[in-house]
């Protein structure tokens, strides 16, 4: 039995027992190599952080994250060290090693502001999340695929999860977000590409307790 868990642009991500294949749903021809490879990388972080399930666009009527996140230290994952990025990919492109100038990684803290933020201020209703990260403007993001600031983006749900996935030529990111079972934990996996280079990290954040 043949399960289909993602098809998007030409692109279907399958598994067939314990087997998961890519294939082309249209012709090669029609879609230029990056964007082919710039999905397959995205399937594959999708399949890696949700496994075989599709996203939908209805929020559980069980799940609002709305309220202010503030980071638990001892729980959280640093944030990556961008110097270190830098000075690793400074040396691959004196090496020759580094063939797309537009891969950094040295921009991941402002491409997913999650990795280095001490807290989230986030709203959310039937339509859309807005979310607050330290440092950064507000943005408000709808259920659904979109294009915001030359990211193609897919915002849903699988099962209790919020899953917000981006992509662009060089670059791809999916954050996943589960709330533990008292409802005031907000954990958040993050897996990121970028320059033929890997980043999984986890943030946890307690949800702050209102004042009267």
């Amino acid at each position: 039995m043949e399960l289909i868990y993602r098809k998007h642009r030409g692109l279907v991500l399958t598994q067939v027992n314990k087997a998961v294949t890519i294939r082309l749903d249209e012709p090669l021809e029609q879609m230029p190599m990056k964007t082919v490879m710039t999905w397959i990388v995205h399937a594959v972080l999708l399949f890696v952080l949700t496994g075989c399930a599709s996203i939908t666009y209805e929020a559980p009527k069980s799940f609002d994250l709305t309220g202010r996140w503030n980071l638990v230290v001892d729980a959280s994952d640093p944030a990556p060290d961008v110097d270190k990025i830098w000075d690793t990919e400074r040396q691959a492109s004196v090496e020759g090693r580094r063939s797309d100038p537009t891969a950094s990684a040295i921009y991941i803290e402002q491409d997913f502001p999650v990795v280095k933020s001490s807290f989230i201020e986030i709203a959310q209703d039937d339509n859309f999340i807005g979310l607050q990260y330290e440092d950064t403007p507000h943005v408000d993001l709808n259920w659904g695929i979109q294009v915001r600031d030359g990211w193609r983006m897919e915002v849903g749900w699988i099962g209790q999860a919020l899953i917000i996935s981006k992509a662009r030529e060089s670059i791809q990111g999916v954050e996943k977000l589960s709330l533990t079972e008292s409802g005031d934990r907000l954990e958040i996996k993050v897996e990121v590409t970028a320059n033929r280079k890997k980043f999984s990290l986890k943030r946890v954040y307690d949800k702050e307790k209102e004042t009267n």
